[in-house]
Parts: C-alpha cells; sequence; structure tokens
C-alpha cells in the first residue's frame, strides 16, 4: 500500500534511468568508489524489485546486470563477467541473434512477426523481442483452424549470465552454458486449447533436423509439464497423441493458476553453430499469474507467501503503469490520442476555431506534455463557453 500512495512511477523510471547510465558508463565501470557501490546497492535493493514490480522487464534486467557485473568487478569475481562475455560473443551480435530467433520462431509457427522490444549495445547487453505469429491447426474432422499467437524472448544479460556461471561453480573450461540462454514464451489467447497447441508446438521442434531437445544441466527432461491436476491430465493425453512418451515429461504440480508447458533445446544454423532456447506456451491469463499474481515471481525471489493484500496491490500498480504513456515522440497514434482529446471539447463554433489551431500538434515527447496542452485547449474552451452563456 505505501508504495501504491508514496511513490511516483515516472519518478522511479526516471531515477531508474539515472541509475542505470551511471552503472554503464565507461568511466566507471570498475570504479570500486564509494557512489559507484552505493548506485549498485541502491539497484539491487530497491529500485530494480520496484521496477520489476511495474512490468517494466527491459529496465529491470538493463538494472540488475550491471549492478551484478559492477559488483563483481569490484569484488574480486572478474573471471565470471569475462566468461559471461565470451558466451555472449561465441554466439554473435544482436542481429545475428535477432535473425536466429527470428528463425526459429517461423520454423514453429505458420505466419510470425517479429521486433525487437529493447535493445541495447552497451556493457549491459540486454536484448528483447516480441512479435506475433499464427498456428494452423488440423482437427479430427479434417477442417483446419488458425489461431492467433504473440510471442516474447529475451537473451539472457550480461550480468544474469555471470550470476548463473557463479551459481553453477562452471567456467568456460567445463562448457557451461545454460539452456535459457535464450527465454522465450508464446502466448495463447484465454480460451484457446493451450494443450493442443503446446503439443502441436512440441512435435514441429522435434521434426525440425536443427533442433534438438536437450534438458537443463540440472534436470533429466527437456519437456517439462507445471500446472494443476487438470491440466497436467490434459497436456499429457496431447503429447501421447503426438508420440511424447509420458516417462520422458516432467510433470510439476501447482496449483496457483500458474499452467504452462515448457521446453529446452538446441538450435542450429547454417555454420552449424548453437544457440541454447528455453520456450514456454501458456494462456494470457497464466502470464498474469506469474507475473504480477498468485504465483508472481517477486514472491518467489523474495521467499515469501502472496496475500490478499498484495494482489490488490499489485492490481493497481499495474493498472496505473498501463494508464502512463510511455514516450514515443514518432508514435503517429499519439498524436491521434492527442486530437481525440481536444477535439471532444470543440462543442461551438468558438472552440471549433481553438480545435483547428490545435489540430496537428508537433512532436510531443512526453504524455504529461500532451495532457497539460490538452487541460489547457479545454479550459479556454469552457471559458469562451460560460461567457457566451
Amino acid at each position: 500500500e505505501r508504495l501504491i500512495k508514496k511513490i511516483n512511477l515516472e519518478s522511479i523510471l526516471i531515477s531508474a534511468s539515472e541509475i542505470l547510465e551511471k552503472l554503464t558508463a565507461s568511466r566507471i565501470s570498475a570504479d570500486n568508489s564509494a557512489e559507484t557501490l552505493k548506485n549498485v546497492f541502491f539497484a539491487e535493493t530497491l529500485v530494480a524489485p520496484i521496477v520489476g514490480l511495474i512490468g517494466i522487464d527491459g529496465m529491470e534486467m538493463a538494472l540488475v546486470s550491471a549492478a551484478t557485473r559492477n559488483r563483481m568487478l569490484n569484488t574480486g569475481e572478474k573471471s565470471y563477467v569475462d566468461a559471461a562475455k565470451e558466451i555472449l560473443t561465441s554466439h554473435g551480435n544482436h542481429e545475428k541473434v535477432r535473425e536466429d530467433v527470428a528463425r526459429i520462431f517461423s520454423e514453429l509457427t505458420d505466419e510470425s512477426v517479429g521486433a525487437p522490444a529493447v535493445e541495447y549495445s552497451r556493457s549491459h547487453h540486454t536484448l528483447l523481442g516480441h512479435g506475433s505469429a499464427k498456428i494452423r491447426r488440423e482437427l479430427t474432422n479434417g477442417d483446419i483452424r488458425e489461431h492467433d499467437l504473440r510471442f516474447v524472448w529475451r537473451r539472457k544479460s550480461l550480468g544474469s549470465l555471470a550470476q548463473k556461471i557463479k551459481t553453477h561453480n562452471a567456467s568456460l573450461q567445463n562448457n557451461y552454458e545454460p539452456m535459457d540462454f535464450i527465454g522465450g514464451a508464446i502466448i495463447v489467447k484465454d480460451g484457446e486449447p493451450v494443450e493442443k497447441l503446446f503439443a502441436e508446438i512440441a512435435k514441429r521442434a522435434e521434426l525440425r533436423p536443427d533442433l534438438e531437445f536437450r534438458p537443463a544441466s540440472h534436470r533429466d527432461f527437456a519437456i517439462i509439464v507445471h500446472g494443476d491436476s487438470e491440466y497436467r491430465k490434459k497436456t499429457r493425453e496431447e503429447l501421447s497423441k503426438k508420440g511424447f512418451e509420458p516417462e520422458d515429461i516432467e510433470f510439476q504440480k501447482d496449483e496457483r493458476g500458474m499452467n504452462l508447458s515448457k521446453f529446452s533445446f538446441v538450435a542450429k544454423d547454417e555454420n552449424n553453430d548453437k544457440l541454447p532456447m528455453e520456450l514456454q506456451v501458456l494462456t494470457e491469463n497464466s502470464r498474469a499469474a506469474m507475473r504480477y499474481r498468485e504465483a508472481a515471481h517477486f514472491a518467489y525471489k523474495l521467499k515469501t507467501e502472496i496475500t490478499p493484500d498484495m494482489l490488490t496491490a499489485m492490481a493497481k500498480i499495474h493498472s496505473r503503469r498501463d494508464k502512463m504513456r510511455v514516450n514515443q515522440p514518432r508514435n503517429p497514434k499519439a498524436g491521434d490520442d492527442f486530437q481525440e482529446k481536444i477535439k471532444k471539447y470543440a462543442e461551438t463554433p468558438v472552440s471549433r476555431k481553438i480545435w483547428e489551431k490545435y489540430k496537428k500538434p508537433r512532436n510531443y515527447r512526453e504524455t504529461t506534455d500532451e495532457e497539460i496542452a490538452a487541460k489547457s485547449v479545454a479550459k479556454r474552451a469552457r471559458k469562451i463557453r460560460d461567457h457566451k452563456a
């Protein structure tokens, strides 16, 4: 409740941006000063968790990565950072990774269009993408049903990769590499047969000669079904229809509303370079439960139970975030929205003149600018109407 009532979300994002800039500036990248250590502590303990609660994934990833990197560089753990850099470099630049991921999604779906969501070429190495896709599935009667999906993905950041190498006490000498180097999710609309779609996607992956199922180093199976008893039962049945044996699948019980299935694999390109990836398939509702509801990941990180008050608070935070417009100076919809705000006040001949004067706004870089301008015009229109009345 204190977070909701006391903290301004825009101020948090501004603070996060400032700290990120300081932690990634080349002149202090290995600075052991009190100021740098203070920024690391502030990022890890306050700003990054709050940004994560808000749901700004790219910013949270960048903050955690930069903080982890600086902490390791200044505490004698530079070898983990170097190992992480070498793994990142081995998979090519951002463009190469994007091309490889686009190819994977195109192979597992019938149509896909993707774009980068966030990318930086600086030391925190944050790379995320998103897109839409279609899958056509043959029904038992021979008809073809088309499903509209969306997908998101991220490459593991430098700091996160370094931390995972440290956690597993691994190094490049034993060729350790996490299977979720690329983490992806195909998100299905609520009400769609997610169990059937997962089985369809998994079968397509199995039939691809350039994709090889491979379990993570700490697991025995590449395919994992996670959820309540009904979901696990339906998914087991659909996978069996596609020829998967139940004994080759790990089933995990979870009654919190987070039903998802996933598989890990290695994708090979034309040069036989291998890209490890973990792909989840879940509904919009399950994704919401995992992000800010019953099974929110922040509770796992904090090792705490989700309470009704937490659920209420998280819903309000995300509602505020959704209402908060992001900075998009070239977004035509932002201009359209601004024009509509003014146009609704154009009810008299005089106010129509005001509308004509302001209907073609220049690039407004912040939502607050748009709102202030709209309110100003509305106020003037009301004064004119009141005077005429």
